[in-house]
């Protein structure tokens, strides 16, 4: 049997067991620690004048949020409904919203990492941070993880004339860091979803998970695919490490 023979025999088919218990265990993941992670993040929010390690907490917290939805609820609502519930063209933009979310993450763990240094270092000058510049840091990594992801940030100036103004300085910007190694500003991979190795993943509620729209086409082992995985990843990987190294020097 084909897998598009295999997909549409389970399309047509009621709810087994197995299609409950997947779909249920993912809903009932996003269902107990949303409002959890809700009921956190508010009493960060409500005790961050006098603690400022709570707004990047906080922060984080809607980050983790998000993921709990587009990882938890997303995939369990279309496993019980039987149904991508997006429309196909649609799958690039929600491929997009996922990586933002996604690597607002991870900018969140660089992010936590630093004001721990920060709090250890400069003890005086973490502690009379205003909430301004707290939560201007924060939004940066939402910023940064659009910026990567990039078609948002193009989109938003072709919808925003006004903002158009700004596209000679980000292009400049691209030119100056193309041969750049200040690799973990990561301005580098800001054309990723233009790339013509970039392959659209989508949420296959039969597979009970994410698949590629071109399996050929997305090979780990092929070069294209192993340098992209290592450039967009990597650096927000191996940054919260540095800052805590450096804690713990600093602790020592």
């Amino acid at each position: 049997m084909s897998n598009s023979s295999a997909l549409a025999e389970w399309y047509n088919a009621p709810l087994d067991i197995e299609d409950v218990f997947a779909g249920g265990t993912l809903m009932l993941f996003a269902l107990v620690f949303v409002p959890l992670y809700g009921l956190v993040a508010l009493i960060m929010l409500r005790n961050d004048k006098d603690i400022v390690g709570f707004r990047f907490l906080f922060s984080a917290a809607i980050a983790d949020v998000l993921l709990l939805i587009n990882y938890g609820a997303w995939p369990g609502a279309t496993i019980l409904f039987k149904s991508e519930i997006i429309l196909k063209w649609m799958r690039p933009w929600m491929q997009m919203y996922l990586d933002w979310a996604w690597f607002s993450m991870c900018y969140h763990y660089s992010l936590i990492a630093w004001s721990r240094f920060a709090a250890i270092k400069y003890p005086h000058s973490f502690r009379s941070q205003s909430r301004t510049m707290s939560y201007l840091l924060c939004l940066s990594c939402y910023v940064f993880a659009a910026v990567q992801v990039q078609r948002f940030f193009y989109v938003f100036l072709l919808c925003h004339p006004l903002f158009s103004l700004f596209l000679p300085i980000f292009n400049r910007i691209k030119a100056i860091f193309r041969n750049s190694d200040m690799r973990y500003l990561q301005l580098h991979v800001l054309l990723t979803h233009f790339q013509s190795w970039y392959v659209t993943f989508y949420y296959e509620p039969a597979a009970y998970g994410m698949l590629s729209e071109d399996f050929f086409k997305y090979d780990p082992l092929t070069p294209s695919t192993s340098v992209k995985n290592s450039v967009s990843e990597e650096p927000t990987g191996d940054l919260p490490h540095r800052f805590v190294v450096g804690t713990k020097q600093e602790r020592s």
